[in-house]
């Protein structure tokens, strides 16, 4: 039943980890400190995972707030906060305001429309997408 779901987030987690190891390449990471720190990275993670999904199946016991009531809105303010900080100004290589301009004329109207078209396009395919996935692991 998983194995559709498996098979999704494997799909979106690999491009992921290819574009975290070039923003550590391209920030001065030597391809082998990239991949420990890569490495060192996911296996964190993956503890940290396992250490909450145990702390609120011990928790449910309980009548106190469960974990995931606090700790999700502090990591998704945590990703939101370095993408605006760090990603963002980096991806728009914004230096000056005379180089967002500049930036900013590359793209006519039409190469505007079809990426905003092309966006939507894969926002509603990865809708039916997971919609696919709910329908077979629900039967």
């Amino acid at each position: 039943m998983g194995i559709l779901t498996t098979m999704a987030i494997l799909i979106h987690e690999i491009p992921h980890e290819i574009v975290d190891f070039v923003i550590l390449l391209r920030s001065g990471f030597s391809c082998y400190d990239a991949f420990k720190a890569q490495l060192s990275l996911s296996i964190v993670t993956l503890m940290g995972s396992s250490t909450i999904i145990y702390l609120d199946y011990y928790q449910r016991s309980s009548t106190a707030l469960s974990f995931t009531l606090w700790i999700l809105p502090l990591t998704a303010g945590g990703f939101i906060y370095i993408a605006l900080t760090n990603l963002l100004p980096e991806l728009l290589n914004l230096d000056s305001e005379t180089d967002f301009v500049a930036k900013e004329s590359k793209f006519s109207r039409s190469k505007k429309f079809h990426i905003i078209l092309g966006r939507i396009f894969l926002a509603i395919l990865g809708v039916f997408v997971m919609e696919a996935v709910n329908s077979i692991e629900i039967q």
